[in-house]
């Protein structure tokens, strides 16, 4: 089987992650981030952050979050 670098595949989609509603839908990262339990001055890491939701969603509860993805098209969305 080939390996194929994710940072290609995902790399040409990052703009799509971005304005994706799915990825971006407020109720849904309210909950995750209720789920996770996080309080303001937490330390949160968030890998394969991609274009970074899940870590602002986060971050909006005050958390101090640190995001990380092998993708550098996803980070600079």
């Amino acid at each position: 089987m080939e390996r194929v670098d994710p940072r290609s595949t995902f790399g040409k989609r990052a703009g799509f992650y971005s304005i994706s509603e799915a990825h971006k839908e407020k109720e849904s990262l309210e909950a995750f981030s209720k789920v996770a339990g996080i309080r303001p001055g937490h330390l949160a890491l968030d890998v394969a952050t991609g274009t970074g939701h899940a870590a602002a969603a986060l971050s909006e509860r005050g958390a101090n979050v640190v995001g990380l993805d092998l993708t550098g098209q996803m980070l600079a969305e």
